[in-house]
């Protein structure tokens, strides 16, 4: 049988880091990864400000979900940062926040007084990572059979 503590602690202590020369993908290509990874997740508590339908959380595509709807539902989610450390912005860094919508969605990102406004797929904005701040995600669906919403904040 599974027991929690021990078992988990006997798989912890016996990982190691991995040394890699190279990368080879699922064909047997090599490649070099991206190093600037997307530092915003799109998971959490997201609060309906307005319309009928609250989005879902995806996991596998990390994007909030609408299904059918027939007024455009408005969600905000406020983000306590820094949550964990491997993602903390530098302040004085450019960041690119980019909006990753479909079916007439719309996402929007705030943080200190940088506030991208509503964008709809594919738009980008830059900005200066402030000394103090507190972050908000607004995401806006779009009207008919399913739209959905994400974004990345990637430093340049």
């Amino acid at each position: 049988g599974w027991q929690q503590g021990k078992d988990t602690r006997m798989i912890r202590e016996s990982l190691r880091p991995a040394n890699v020369e190279q990368f080879v993908d699922a064909n047997g290509t090599t490649y070099s990864p991206d190093l600037k990874q997307n530092i915003l997740s799109m998971r959490g508590n997201y609060y309906l400000n307005s319309g009928k339908v609250k989005s879902s959380f995806d996991t596998y595509s990390q994007k909030r979900t609408w299904g059918k709807t027939e007024v455009k539902s408005n969600e905000v989610l406020y983000i306590p940062w820094p949550i964990i450390s491997w993602a903390k912005p530098i302040p004085g860094d450019m960041y690119t926040v980019t909006a990753k919508t479909e079916g007439g969605a719309r996402f929007r990102f705030q943080v200190g007084s940088f506030n991208s406004g509503l964008m709809e797929n594919g738009e980008s904005k830059s900005f200066k990572w402030p000394q103090s701040y507190s972050m908000i995600v607004a995401i806006e669906s779009g009207i008919g059979e399913g739209s959905s919403a994400s974004g990345t904040v990637i430093k340049q």
